[in-house]
């Protein structure tokens, strides 16, 4: 009898940008975000660097790691270099917007209450 492999998280980052709620789903491998057009996640605001951070997806986890940015990254409230994104996990904010991990599929995400 055959296992079934499991199927890897779907990991995801929502938030408000520009008055308009935005989903960006995160790519195995690497998921640069910046106020730089060719980041792999595009955040044309003020206090976002253009190198701002860096989204290192595997199968089961996510793990973003500042790319010494000016203004910072923050998970639930506490400036981090690297931190591993738990299902869940928020809101985390990157200079100015504020973006919640969002695990997708297999996740069991609590919402704030």
């Amino acid at each position: 009898m055959s296992k079934k492999k499991a199927q890897p998280h779907v990991f995801r980052l929502r938030g408000e940008i520009d008055g308009q709620e935005r989903i960006f789903t995160l790519t195995p491998g690497e998921n640069t975000i910046g106020a730089n057009p060719e980041s792999s996640i595009h955040l044309p605001v003020a206090k976002v660097s253009r190198r701002h951070a860096v989204v290192r997806v595997s199968e089961d986890e996510a793990i973003v790691d500042d790319l010494d940015s000016t203004n910072g990254t923050f998970v639930n409230g506490i400036r981090v270099r690297t931190k591993v994104l738990r299902e869940g996990l928020g809101p985390g904010r990157l200079g100015d917007p504020d973006l919640r991990s969002d695990p997708g599929k297999r996740a069991r995400a609590r919402r704030p209450a």
